[in-house]
């Protein structure tokens, strides 16, 4: 996939991520090939000391997410942001501020999707999953102010579908809602920096 897009070849390599992505549970050379291709991105970003050539490394794999046209392989790509890259990348502060701009990469494309169908459930669910994901990441550097406008924006998706009166919805709701009186009184929020945001919510 990395030789894909350094061929300008996004597209495709973009489809093969995207391919891989829905299949992480059930087939194990799919997730093997996924774990490479996520493997190879972070390697990718980790051989490029220089800063100027980090940067355009990172807006390289980010034109991953516009080179897809389909919702599906849109949602697919952006989740493989948001879960495996995320994770990976997170393994060293070098590396946050390309984490930072693709997982707001996975929130822009996701919002897209919630843009053009407001009433999609999934599509909110996701959206609202991307802003706790960076809700997480803001805390984890130590930026709270931020960080309690992504918990304030996944509170808001979270209040509309627990209207549903979905269990999993509910008890993510609460965990945002905890989080955001804490940090709007006064608490860092750094005791929750560790914690798995993303693990509140349903799959």
């Amino acid at each position: 996939m990395v030789h894909l897009i350094g061929f300008g070849d996004p597209a495709r390599a973009a489809a093969w991520l995207a391919k891989l992505q829905p299949l992480q549970w059930a087939d194990p050379l799919d997730r093997a090939d996924r774990a490479g291709a996520v493997a190879g991105l972070t390697a990718t970003l980790e051989a490029n000391p220089d800063p100027t050539e980090r940067k355009q490394c990172t807006y390289w794999i980010a034109k991953l997410l516009s080179a897809m046209t389909g919702p599906d392989h849109i949602k697919a790509v952006a989740n493989v942001f948001l879960f495996d890259l995320n994770d990976a990348l997170s393994t060293t502060g070098a590396l946050a501020w390309s984490r930072g701009i693709l997982l707001e990469g996975a929130r822009e494309a996701l919002q897209r999707l919630y843009d053009a169908n407001p009433l999609d459930g999934a599509a909110a669910r996701d959206l609202a999953f991307s802003h706790g994901r960076l809700a997480q990441f803001h805390l984890q550097q130590r930026e709270q102010a931020r960080a309690l406008d992504h918990f304030r924006s996944c509170a808001a998706l979270l209040e509309r579908l627990d209207a549903a009166n979905n269990q999993d919805i509910r008890g993510a709701l609460g965990h945002i809602r905890q989080m955001i009186r804490q940090l709007t009184s006064g608490d860092t929020g750094e005791n929750s920096a560790t914690s798995d945001v993303a693990a509140e919510y349903p799959s």
